[in-house]
């Protein structure tokens, strides 16, 4: 038999407890998805409508659960008198200007990290150097593409679709 006193008590981190709550809300949305699709085969219309509604309930928590989790977070450090960094948005470089940057021929075959919204998004040869831009930068974007054109081409498919974003932190 163990002795209570000697077990101790850890309490959850907020990402243990942000995990297991996104971990709950797609169980319970895998149940209501099971409920629905037992109602349709009993044809109980009543049922099947307050399956959908569970449904939607859930995808709808899971939409708002990043946005609660960002305002507890300022919610907690305003408490204690410090605050989340706040970004202007800037300029950022036109696919144009960086295949003028990196022409043919140079890191044709390596890996590059391509950074879409960041403080200087471009195209960087390291992890290290990639991770300087978008450390601390809220929806901060990167990815790994091995070759110049590949690369090159997503940052252009990213900057198209309006998802390229250079962001400067304010000091207050």
């Amino acid at each position: 038999m163990v002795n209570p006193s000697s077990q101790v008590l850890t309490a959850a981190t907020p990402a243990q407890e942000l995990a297991a709550l996104i971990s709950q809300v797609a169980a319970l949305s895998k149940l209501a998805v099971d409920m629905a699709e037992r109602c349709i085969d009993i044809d109980d219309k009543v049922l099947s409508k307050i399956a959908l509604s569970v449904t939607r309930n859930c995808l709808d928590v899971n939409d708002k659960l990043p946005n609660v989790v960002r305002l507890q977070v300022e919610a907690a450090l305003t408490e204690i008198g410090a605050t989340m960094p706040t970004f202007t948005q800037g300029v950022a470089p036109t696919p144009a200007e960086l295949e003028a940057q990196f022409p043919p021929g140079r890191g044709d075959n390596q890996a590059w990290y391509v950074v879409c919204i960041g403080r200087k998004p471009g195209l960087y040869s390291t992890s290290d150097e990639a991770n300087e831009q978008v450390l601390g930068v809220p929806d901060q974007s990167r990815r790994k593409v091995v070759g110049r054109v590949p690369a090159l081409a997503y940052y252009r498919q990213m900057y198209d679709l309006q998802r390229v974003m250079l962001l400067t932190e304010v000091t207050v």
